[in-house]
């Protein structure tokens, strides 16, 4: 096991497999194709073609991933997803920004569901974890615990 300190973003606790990626995630571009929609069993797929992760699904995941790119929708897409039960579990990324977050803000808010957001800066993270390591999030404190 791993443990890493990172920096509570949003509050609550989870736990899932691993999915990581290198690259930037465009929250718009991933699940806001017609297909994502339109289809009940596609909403957590990732529908970007250009992003490494293309057909993964983001369901339960703890995603790990160093920054958001694109729109200023990201965290309505965010918030989608979390109402409608098709989120990450929980969130580590190397780059907070605003936008993003603004969806576990509101879906907590307004819907009283969390999802746990904590930022990792150090360039050890993905190198410390991989696809289907087991992780557990503590966005209380900003623990990542990795086995």
């Amino acid at each position: 096991m791993k443990v890493l300190q990172g920096r509570s973003v949003i509050r609550g606790k989870a736990a899932g497999p691993a999915l990581v990626t290198g690259e930037p995630m465009n929250f718009t571009a991933a699940f806001s194709k017609k297909q994502n929609i339109l289809f009940p069993w596609l909403w957590s797929t990732i529908n970007d073609h250009h992003h490494e992760l293309y057909k993964k699904k983001i369901k339960d995941s703890i995603f790990i991933y160093p920054a958001t790119i694109g729109s200023t929708g990201t965290g309505m897409v965010l918030l989608e997803l979390i109402t409608r039960g098709q989120s990450p579990a929980g969130i580590i990324v190397e780059r907070m920004d605003t936008l993003m977050v603004a969806g576990p803000v509101l879906a907590e808010i307004w819907f009283g569901k969390l999802m746990p957001v904590v930022e990792y800066g150090g360039e050890d993270l993905l190198a410390s974890v991989h696809n289907d390591d087991r992780v557990e999030l503590d966005g209380d404190t900003g623990e990542i615990r990795i086995y």
